[in-house]
């Protein structure tokens, strides 16, 4: 045989991961070191429905999801290989509260595995009018408000159109799928948030989270990278 090939064949395939990239922020679950049942992440989380109060940022940029209120934690989730947070629907949330360093074209990637109910807020940024990704069954309405024009992928395919119906049908329920909110403007946000919106009650999520990634808009290689990442943390092949 031939030697380079040989060679070529005993040399491990690199695995990619977001510390291949810039993120702004990188919550993975799937890692039970970063989760902790307090804010302040001094105590660790080490069983499936522990609450989780602090979300360890992975970046390296120390932008940590945090939820000071107990009552208001999402559990931490374990079916089979699939690690998670759970938000229920009524009020739990996850914040990062830094502003510092959004930019007006981002990339937003989060697997999801969302239920039955009717209204769903994924990202989030202000008090005021400044979301993305609202899911609402049956609705015509823009899933985002002042947050640019950006476009939405399931699973690597547009969601067309850009309605939260449509968004609402793409995320089908009690499965997981990859949420992809490419060139968003998040420069306006004071805050951003995954859960809850209490700006607006109507809208909370009621979903399994498997990680989330938030990074400056990204390549068409490191989004493919990116969402075949994510999809594998939570058994999809994409």
């Amino acid at each position: 045989m031939n030697k380079n090939l040989m060679m070529a064949l005993k040399t491990p395939v690199p695995t990619w991961s977001p510390a291949d990239i810039t993120t702004y922020f990188w919550l993975d679950p799937s890692d039970i070191s970063t989760l902790f049942t307090d804010s302040a992440g001094t105590t660790a989380v080490t069983a499936a429905d522990d609450p989780i109060g602090r979300l360890a940022d992975k970046s390296g940029n120390s932008r940590h999801a945090k939820q000071s209120t107990s009552g208001y934690r999402p559990l931490y989730k374990v079916d089979g290989s699939i690690k998670s947070f759970f938000m229920d629907g009524s009020d739990d949330s996850l914040r990062v509260t830094t502003s510092s360093g959004l930019s007006s074209d981002m990339d937003f990637f989060m697997a999801v595995k969302r239920t039955s109910t009717a209204n769903n807020i994924f990202f989030w940024g202000t008090a005021a009018n400044n979301y993305s990704a609202v899911a609402q069954s049956g609705s015509t309405s823009s899933p985002d408000s002042n947050a640019g024009t950006p476009t939405y992928y399931v699973d690597g395919t547009l969601v067309s159109p850009t309605q939260r119906g449509a968004l609402h049908t793409a995320l089908g329920s009690e499965s997981w799928h990859v949420l992809e909110i490419r060139n968003v403007n998040a420069s306006a946000m004071s805050y951003t948030s995954v859960g809850w919106c209490d700006y607006n009650t109507g809208f909370k999520a009621s979903a399994y989270i498997g990680g989330i990634v938030l990074a400056n808009a990204l390549s068409s290689t490191n989004r493919s990278n990116l969402r075949t990442w994510l999809g594998a943390k939570v058994g999809l092949t994409l």
